[in-house]
């Protein structure tokens, strides 16, 4: 809801709360790897004009997956959930 209505603080907020409880994780293999969680941070830091911030998020992100970046005049967001629950892979 939080992307939807553009709160792009509250909804970093709630991206870095599930990197925090990711982190936590008892299997160190399992720990840190949630990449759309970190996509999505940098997502809201660069709406909100933090470009450094949403860069050192997209890389981060680009060690765990294969998840572009969007390029300087993208606007627009489209999440899609498709298939099976996110499973956390070693």
């Amino acid at each position: 809801m939080y992307l939807k209505n553009r709160e792009w603080e509250n909804a970093r907020a709630c991206f870095k709360s599930v990197q925090l409880q990711d982190a936590t994780k008892n299997d160190p293999a399992l720990r840190g790897n949630w990449a759309s969680a970190t996509w999505l941070e940098g997502w809201c830091d660069w709406n909100l004009g933090e470009t450094s911030a949403a860069q050192e998020c997209w890389q981060r992100t680009a060690k765990l997956r294969k998840i572009p970046s969007p390029a300087p005049e993208d606007n627009t967001l489209i999440v899609a959930l498709l298939g099976f629950s996110p499973t956390k892979i070693p």
